[in-house]
């Protein structure tokens, strides 16, 4: 089971967070932050929990990445992919033809911004954020898509 919190505050629905990167310290480090300090977001991940004590696995197959998304329902508001481990180009593609664009932003993570991901933030208006980056500074943009005030 990949990580799962459900957060509501007062009855109203709290953005929901998909979060695929290799490190598990960056995906602990941001559900941690969303979720937790106030933020309450619903966060998922490419991670699967053992069921007795022991560690986390990360999910890193593209195709395993696509059936935890393709699970998740509501779909999510904002998908945080880094760049390195998936193809950007399939994952808008993906996200524009199941008609989400509209409704999900992509924001994609990586330690250059390589020309295919400056195509990708013209045909697809994704976002690109760099590696590394501040845990803050990252997460209060995040929460620009939400109109969220920190």
């Amino acid at each position: 089971m990949f990580f799962c919190y459900l957060a509501t505050t007062g009855g109203k629905d709290m953005s929901r967070i998909f979060i695929f990167d290799k490190n598990y310290s960056t995906i602990k480090a941001l559900q941690h932050v969303l979720e937790c300090q106030g933020r309450g977001h619903e966060v998922f991940a490419n991670v699967v929990l053992p069921k007795n004590s022991g560690t986390p696995k990360v999910i890193t197959n593209p195709i395993d990445m696509l059936g935890l998304l393709a699970g998740l329902k509501p779909f999510p508001d904002v998908i945080i992919v880094e760049t390195e481990e998936v193809d950007g180009g399939w994952l808008c593609g993906l996200v524009y033809d199941m008609e989400m664009s509209n409704k999900c932003s992509v924001i994609l993570t990586g330690h250059q911004r390589s020309d295919k991901v400056r195509r990708l933030e013209q045909l697809y208006q994704v976002q690109f954020w760099p590696k590394p980056f501040n845990l803050g500074r990252f997460v209060e943009y995040i929460e620009t898509f939400f109109a969220v005030s920190c």
